[in-house]
């Protein structure tokens, strides 16, 4: 059975029950990781489990029955936590089947992060298992994410301050719980934090930031595109997270752009992405001066320097082709 809702697979989750079947499946790492943890945390201390972890890789036929069924004289029972499971052999794929069916007083955890489950193994290990499918939420759900993770480090975030950190996480959820997570570190429970000082943790100063080089490239500055990165690189920006940042952005403006230019309005490019106040602004601004027509291409040179990067590419001279490639040099 699919559930769509989080907070749903972690009730399910927080009143654990041996003979369970768990798939997590999906890209957004923070999702997966979160739930997870959770399942292990609730088996083990709850139930008494011993959780083992299994990288389908290295499980050999025979292992998975012989690891359900061996009895411990430490623990009431096993979670069987196994990773990628669509990379096991074939013959493995087979015996996994038939343990979901019945995994006697143990539980078992599948993780993949493949979104195709429909048919295949995938598919019958899906209908054998509560699944829960882990997607970047979609912009307009990122403020109930930011109460949410605020909450639980206990951040107190002023307006300004909220709307900064939602601009900065730019719908990536990994992200967003990253700064919160370094802003608790840096202001004590009772602080209201603002947007000066969400940009002081999160960038290194307020004078230069992330966002100046998102507004300065798509508004089609170039030297103050080129000026921006260059500072945030020098301060300890990760050059992919100044990509990742850039790349949420533009999927925002050309959005944005695709539904000025069939007639809509600021209102309607606010209720299909969920944007408000500042964030509103700044995509609506740069949808109508963006310099590039050609989001085929855009993409293409993205997505090249993604890979460049994560090879070991000199940071400045793969973003500065980023730039050179979204702008036309002319204010």
């Amino acid at each position: 059975m699919k559930v769509k809702r989080f907070e749903d697979f972690e009730k399910a989750l927080s009143d654990p029950t041996p003979g369970r079947v768990f798939l997590l499946a999906g890209p957004e790492p923070w999702q997966s990781t979160r739930l997870r943890h959770l399942m292990v945390e609730c088996y083990m201390e709850q139930l008494g489990f011993e959780h083992v972890q299994l990288s389908a890789e290295e499980v050999t036929s025979g292992e998975l029955a012989r690891r359900l069924s061996e009895s411990s004289l430490f623990a009431n029972g096993v979670i069987l936590d196994i990773a990628n499971v669509n990379s096991l052999s074939r013959k493995v794929k087979t015996e996994l089947l038939t343990a979901v069916e019945d995994p006697g007083s143990n539980s078992i955890l599948c993780r993949t992060v493949q979104t195709r489950l429909s048919s295949g193994f995938l598919g019958n290990l899906e209908k054998a298992s509560l699944t829960f499918m882990c997607w970047e939420p979609f912009q307009r759900d990122m403020q109930k994410w930011n109460t949410r993770l605020a909450k639980e480090y206990g951040v107190n975030l002023s307006r300004d301050g909220a709307q900064t950190l939602d601009l900065y996480a730019s719908g990536v959820l990994q992200r967003m719980a990253g700064a919160i997570e370094r802003l608790s570190l840096f202001f004590d429970t009772n602080d209201i934090i603002d947007r000066d000082g969400v940009l002081k943790v999160l960038t290194g100063r307020a004078e230069q930031t992330i966002f100046d080089l998102g507004e300065m490239l798509f508004m089609n500055q170039r030297s103050g595109a080129m000026d921006a990165m260059m500072s945030l690189i020098r301060i300890g920006e990760e050059p992919v997270g100044i990509l990742a940042f850039l790349f949420s952005q533009w999927k925002l403006i050309i959005r944005a752009r695709d539904i000025l230019e069939s007639g809509g309005s600021s209102r309607n490019v606010s209720t299909e992405l969920g944007l408000r106040y500042m964030q509103l602004d700044r995509v609506v601004a740069a949808a109508g001066k963006m310099h590039s027509k050609d989001p085929v291409a855009d993409a293409e040179v993205i997505a090249t320097a993604d890979t460049a990067l994560k090879s070991g590419g000199d940071s400045f001279t793969v973003l500065a082709g980023v730039i050179f490639a979204l702008t036309s040099g002319r204010s």
